[in-house]
């Protein structure tokens, strides 16, 4: 909820939602060739290469437990396609190639395979065993039969076509199943990444980091503010195009939280100044997080993606042509935990009086410098000169923001008192020429504040208006009040 107000003229409420759904369809595939193999034509397959995703509908289950590949599994004539070599050196076997005559060998406990190229000898009919062991070249990279390769290895394969399920037994193989790569192993199996299988480029800095190398990464913070959310904000603003911020667990010192404002972040195919319309490409959106075990009226208009273990939220720039300008990952437990502090102590005035006072008034002030940081931080990307803070100018936005939250109304004029901008600042004896106020109510926070405000049209010309110099802000609650003025 978002208003605006200058000494001329006001603006009605604005609010914008937006609902994007879409499907994911990723692969990639890496693996090694054999020149004599034959080529495969990649619009067979689901996807490009240059991403990871697990294997697309095809449930493998090695030695009872589920695999996970590097690349997706594929299905040609009926027959089960996987990366050879990464397969195979997986399991611990060493696998040469000679590239005189094309010949792969792997050497697995007391196992030797030979692949050998294909006849080079023009026949009518090629030979039961020279189909079986005819790979597949996709980007130069060489995928083999399944079956083949673990009866090799003198394991037994099971296929369910109708139910698209592999069943693969195999003694002596290590216990874990999936494939080696260069995704990490925490984003195959368990933490915060699990289930995900992109790559994330996100300042070197991943959520379940330590605190200690986050220091060694970044250095240390210009501040480290409190929230209400059982975490602090290590702020990392000196660079103003590249503004990042990350959530440090004050129980445990671990990174639970990381918003990065600027160039240099990627999740999967999606990266800085993309626009929105591309993650329609790729993702579904979850639009609704739920909070206090009952119906919420918290709704998350926000493009974003719930994993097990990880919230990821885009925030573009509807003004600029929808251009992707942030991102923010949360852990799973954090968020959840968020939106029960917000909704029993922020949202709520009787949750308010239940709470510790002084750590939600400093966890407020945290939201307020954020909000002033993050406006400048917008004015440097669009060449305008930054904002000073002005202390009466914020005393006069903290007492309309408390009055709004505790009277629980929205607007520019006092119901108690008739007072408007103008006469707020005249109590706080501000001089100035020109002046104008902004309106945000309902946000979990300053960054989710300062981008709707953003994508407000009449919010961001506040905002970046050349002629203001000072700026003053007010949080209380769930109530974001921000007073601009020139001298």
């Amino acid at each position: 909820m978002l208003t605006t107000l200058n000494r001329i003229r006001r603006a009605s409420l604005i609010f914008t939602v937006i609902t994007v759904i879409f499907a994911v369809f990723l692969s990639a595939f890496f693996c090694i060739g054999a020149a004599s193999a034959q080529p495969l034509d990649l619009s067979e397959l689901p996807g490009a290469p240059g991403m990871f995703v697990s294997q697309p509908d095809i449930n493998v289950i090695f030695n009872e437990l589920e695999m996970i590949t590097e690349n997706a599994l594929f299905l040609s004539e009926e027959r089960l396609f996987l990366p050879a070599r990464s397969f195979l050196e997986a399991l611990g076997a060493v696998v040469q190639w000679d590239p005189q005559s094309n010949v792969i060998s792997a050497f697995w406990h007391d196992n030797i395979i030979i692949l050998p190229q294909q006849a080079q000898q023009e026949q009518a009919q090629p030979s039961l065993q020279e189909e079986i062991i005819t790979s597949k070249i996709i980007a130069g990279r060489a995928f083999l039969p399944l079956r083949y390769l673990v009866e090799s290895l003198g394991g037994n394969v099971y296929w369910d076509h109708e139910q698209r399920r592999v069943e693969i037994s195999l003694e002596q193989a290590p216990a874990i199943p999936f494939l080696k790569s260069d995704i990490p192993v925490e984003y195959l199996s368990y933490g915060p990444y699990r289930g995900i299988n992109l790559l994330i480029d996100s300042q070197g800095v991943r959520i379940g980091d330590s605190a200690e190398s986050v220091l060694e990464r970044l250095g240390e913070p210009l501040r480290r503010d409190e929230t209400a959310y059982g975490y602090q904000w290590w702020v990392y603003g000196s660079d103003p195009l590249n503004y990042v911020q990350v959530g440090i667990d004050s129980a445990g010192d671990d990174v639970v939280a990381l918003y990065i404002y600027g160039e240099q972040w990627s999740f999967g195919p999606i990266k800085a100044g993309d626009k929105l319309q591309k993650i329609s490409d790729h993702f579904n959106f979850e639009d609704n997080l739920s909070g206090g075990g009952r119906p919420n009226p918290y709704r998350n208009i926000r493009p974003s993606l719930l994993y097990p273990g990880l919230l990821a939220t885009f925030f573009h720039d509807a003004v600029a042509d929808d251009v992707l300008v942030a991102l923010r990952l949360e852990k799973r437990e954090t968020v959840d935990e968020k939106v029960n502090i917000f909704f029993n102590s922020r949202y709520s005035v009787r949750g308010r009086g239940l709470a510790d006072e002084e750590m939600i008034r400093r966890a407020e002030s945290t939201d307020e410098q954020q909000l002033f940081n993050l406006v400048n931080a917008a004015r440097a990307r669009e060449g305008v000169p930054p904002l000073k803070w002005h202390e009466g100018v914020a005393r006069a936005a903290l007492g309309h923001s408390k009055e709004m939250f505790l009277l629980n109304y929205f607007g520019h004029v006092s119901p108690a008192t008739g007072k408007n901008l103008p006469q707020r600042l005249d109590d706080e004896k501000v001089n100035y020429v020109l002046a104008a106020e902004t309106l945000g109510k309902g946000q979990l926070d300053a960054i989710e504040a300062f981008h709707d405000l953003m994508n407000s049209p009449e919010h961001r010309a506040r905002c970046l208006y050349e002629s203001y110099r000072f700026l003053g802000v007010g949080v209380y609650g769930d109530s974001y009040i921000q007073n601009f003025i020139s001298e």
